[in-house]
């Protein structure tokens, strides 16, 4: 079947070549059934505006991705193209979320199919609570033979219509 939103994403992806700093990062929502509790698995994710150099004169692009699991709670992660936080085993993110004071937070690595996975390890929930409100973000890596790199999300308002559980709710049981 045909994708009803496929020329519009051609032509908005064109448009992003061509002005890649006059747009608003859009959160993209996805929600799957988890099959032990036959609740949702609320997902956004959020791409940077900006991309940084990395190894071999490549560019990349970090994903926020933001998950509630009805039995495992919030977590936060980020990925990068071709793997280049450098990171080993524990290391640390620097968020600022608008004009608050940027705080520091914990992750690790984690492995899945796609690759590599870095997941906030504590307080994510209010991690998830800033980014959402948030309209602008900006998150510091340590990046592979590059030292600090900095990504920048310039966001549009969060849609709990699409991501109906918000963080510091009760879970509904």
């Amino acid at each position: 079947m045909r994708d009803r939103n496929f020329l519009p994403k051609v032509v908005l992806a064109s448009l992003l070549l061509v002005t890649p700093h006059l747009h608003a990062a859009t959160w993209e929502y996805k929600s799957t059934d988890d099959p032990m509790t036959d609740e949702p698995i609320y997902e956004a994710v959020i791409l940077s505006d900006n991309q940084v150099d990395v190894s071999f004169n490549r560019k990349a692009t970090l994903s926020v991705i933001t998950r509630f699991h009805p039995r495992n709670g919030w977590n936060i992660e980020f990925t990068i193209d071709n793997d280049q936080i450098s990171c080993l085993g524990s290391c640390s993110v620097t968020i600022r979320l608008d004009n608050e004071k940027a705080t520091n937070h914990s992750i690790e690595k984690v492995f899945n199919v796609k690759g590599s996975v870095y997941r906030v390890r504590n307080n994510a929930e209010k991690v998830a609570e800033g980014m959402f409100r948030a309209k602008k973000i900006l998150v510091e890596l340590e990046i592979f033979e590059q030292g600090a790199q900095l990504f920048r999300f310039e966001t549009n308002t969060f849609d709990y219509g699409l991501f109906p559980h918000k963080p510091g709710e009760k879970e509904k049981r």
